[in-house]
């Protein structure tokens, strides 16, 4: 049984997968994303954020105001959100839980810049490309749920 927390907060990560090559351009940056599939990190937690349900929930909406990197690629109805996975665990930030990825399977390429415009552990961006295979592989399935990161599904929040 789970319990709906409506003010939770912690980290997520966004499985997305993009079919056509894509340019993303800010005031700052400028990104060409190839077809494949990526992962990003993210977090609910800062004192003026939303809960993290309702960011997650967000980022499944393709009509919204672009507020963050990220928005760019959830806002495309060429990119499709295949799933997302997430952790209250306070002790855990996003930086650390991309890290940690990154050192597991280092054939991933991290998006310089992208999404960590705030990031303080300068981790070098929080976008990772993981395949250029159209499918996500059970190993990174699999080292989510190690890493005790829960599976969102839609109306099971926590």
């Amino acid at each position: 049984m789970s319990v709906r927390k409506k003010n939770s907060q912690g980290i997520y990560v966004l499985v997305l997968k993009v079919s056509y090559s894509i340019s993303v351009k800010t005031s700052r940056y400028k990104w060409l994303l190839n077809p494949g599939i990526y992962l990003y990190f993210g977090s609910a937690r800062g004192k003026t954020s939303t809960s993290l349900e309702k960011r997650i929930i967000r980022h499944y909406n393709h009509q919204k105001k672009i507020f963050w990197h990220i928005d760019y690629l959830t806002s495309n109805l060429n990119i499709k959100l295949l799933g997302t996975y997430y952790t209250t665990n306070l002790t855990i930030t996003e930086c650390q839980s991309l890290q940690e990825f990154v050192q597991k399977f280092q054939s991933v390429k991290i998006i310089s810049h992208f999404g960590s415009s705030d990031c303080e552990s300068k981790c070098g961006g929080h976008l990772l490309l993981i395949s250029n295979n159209q499918d996500i592989s059970t190993k990174y399935i699999d080292y989510f749920h190690q890493k005790n990161l829960n599976e969102y599904k839609f109306g099971s929040f926590f």
